[in-house]
């Protein structure tokens, strides 16, 4: 810590004072972002190499927690990378959730994923149209024989997919 040689005793008393305060708020600060929890996992699919990331936190200190699913390769990133947005901050909750992305992309892979992401999308749409949920239309689709490839576990926390 740099010395500071004050010239008066109110000067010092300022000093530290501010001192104290800024090291307050930076401990605050890195306890928020120390609290992020984070799950990675690199599955190797049909399409090469992809990293599964899921965290509590965008940018160490936004809420939002999600998971992105992306290719280890930049030229494949908009074929194939996903970012899916949870309802849920909850620890153990994003680690099941990371979980079951983690088999989801080691079942259908990275495309796979990504054209679940766009049935997410096109049943979104025609709730809008009709009224109503999302999800809702999901489990009438189920109860007519159209499972959806996610489980309603993960469907349920599932905010949106991009």
């Amino acid at each position: 810590m740099p010395v500071l040689i004050a010239s008066s005793k109110r000067a010092a008393k300022k000093f530290a004072t501010a001192r104290n305060a800024t090291k307050r708020v930076n401990e605050g600060w890195r306890d928020r972002i120390i609290d992020m929890s984070k799950y990675f996992t690199a599955v190797d699919t049909d399409e090469g190499s992809v990293h599964i990331l899921t965290k509590t936190r965008g940018m160490g200190f936004v809420r939002m927690p999600h998971t992105s699913v992306t290719p280890r390769s930049a030229a494949d990133m908009k074929r194939l990378g996903s970012f899916i947005e949870w309802s849920t901050n909850d620890a153990a909750a994003l680690a099941a959730l990371h979980e079951s992305v983690v088999r989801l992309v080691q079942q259908h892979g990275a495309a796979g994923l990504v054209e679940i992401g766009n049935m997410v999308k096109t049943t979104e749409r025609v709730a809008s149209a009709v009224g109503g949920d999302w999800h809702d239309i999901v489990r009438q689709a189920a109860q007519d024989g159209l499972p959806f490839p996610i489980p309603d576990e993960v469907l349920k926390h599932v905010k949106s997919v991009v």
